[in-house]
């Protein structure tokens, strides 16, 4: 390098760092993302699980697109005992390709914290 002149960072990889800086920091020390933080206080993690147990009932689960914003949207409800509701819809392809929209239901509770997760009251379409 010659002399007088400066390296500089690209800013691109200084806005990467702070972002990696950012998600380890509340991802590592609980903050926003963790699971099963008190008893009732878990709705994300509830719809997230939700809609792995619907996935895998559908025909081709690749093309699932659930409702948006299903928790802010009163979809998901804590009913007690680390008990959720979950009540919603899902566009997926049928066996013809064809998007479909099927409303579900079901019950499923948080077990060990969050760390796991079973359905209480079996998966109802309609």
């Amino acid at each position: 390098m010659a002399e007088g002149k400066k390296q500089e960072t690209p800013v691109g990889c200084t806005i990467v760092a702070i972002i990696i800086f950012l998600f380890i920091w509340f991802g590592g020390s609980g903050g926003c993302f963790k699971s099963g933080s008190s008893e009732g206080n878990d709705l994300h993690g509830a719809w997230a699980y939700a809609q792995l147990f619907v996935e895998k009932d559908l025909k081709s689960p690749r093309s699932a697109k659930f409702e948006f914003g299903a928790v802010s949207n009163g979809s998901v409800k804590y009913i007690g005992n680390n008990t959720y509701s979950v009540k919603s819809y899902v566009d997926a392809q049928n066996g013809f390709g064809a998007m479909i929209r099927t409303h579900f239901s079901l019950e499923i509770k948080s077990i060990d914290g969050g760390k796991k997760w079973q359905i209480v009251r079996g998966i109802d379409y309609y």
